[in-house]
């Protein structure tokens, strides 16, 4: 005969409700914190990309310019920049669009800068300077600026006004 102490309650297996309960409002408070952060982290990336393609853009402008040893242009889709831009030849070829579409929700400002003209040397007619901010002004503030020499760079500035 079994006596009551060798008998063994069995072992339990999974989680009771409170446990499960608690694991819930936990992943629930976590997520609370979380979804603020992420919004300026998407914000911070869409900028970052706009100001890498528009700087790619350029330097891809002077390469061309070298390599054909003809002027070759960068200038806006419409009346801003920030419908997107295009590289084109003397001839009208274009080389590269870059559609509103891959910058989207960016606000690009060129200021007075209609067209950026690399000569054939790979030096610019004029210096320019861009600035890309998020729409929601979430994001630090990409500067994108072409000196003297042709030479295109993106620094970081503080949050957009």
């Amino acid at each position: 005969m079994v006596t009551y102490m060798e008998r063994r309650m069995p072992a339990s297996r999974g989680f009771t409700l409170i446990e499960l309960v608690v694991a819930l409002v936990v992943a629930g408070i976590l997520a609370v914190v979380a979804i603020p952060s992420f919004d300026s982290f998407v914000a911070n990336q869409r900028v970052k990309t706009a100001g890498q393609e528009l700087m790619l853009s350029l330097t891809y402008a002077r390469s061309e310019a070298v390599k054909r040893n003809a002027d070759v242009h960068v200038q806006p889709l419409g009346a801003d920049w920030s419908t997107g831009w295009e590289v084109i030849t003397d001839d009208d070829d274009v080389l590269r669009v870059t559609q509103a579409e891959a910058i989207a929700g960016v606000e690009i400002d060129g200021g007075a800068v209609s067209v950026v003209t690399f000569q054939r040397s790979g030096r610019v007619n004029a210096s320019a300077t861009f600035s890309a901010c998020d729409s929601g002004n979430k994001a630090s503030e990409r500067v994108v600026t072409v000196n003297a020499s042709g030479r295109a760079q993106v620094t970081v500035d503080e949050r957009c006004t």
